[in-house]
């Protein structure tokens, strides 16, 4: 079973909206389920999923693939993007520093 996003990742990308998506409105992409609060925002997806997925294949945003999968409960938006993590200490380290990563 694919590890779900907690969240609408389209709301979250463009209005900053932490809504819970409806599991009749879900999709598998890349390893990762997505659930949206509307069909509008699961239009938006499948029409570019590249901005709305997480990004960097789910590695870690800050380790990359060393570290393996990140967790999608541990996740920040920068620059208009999704990004997982390995752990609280990776998603902190790079929040104090996104560019470096």
């Amino acid at each position: 079973k694919e590890p779900l996003f907690p969240i609408d990742p389209v709301a979250l990308v463009r209005d900053g909206e932490y809504a819970e998506g409806d599991n009749s409105r879900l999709i598998v992409r890349n390893g990762y389920a997505y659930r949206f609060a509307s069909d509008a925002n699961r239009i938006a997806f499948t029409s570019d999923p590249e901005k709305y997925e997480i990004q960097i294949g789910g590695a870690c945003g800050r380790m990359g693939s060393l570290s393996g999968k990140g967790d999608p409960s541990r996740f920040a938006v920068y620059d208009g993007r999704i990004y997982i993590f390995a752990s609280d200490s990776c998603r902190a380290t790079f929040l104090s520093e996104p560019t470096k990563y």
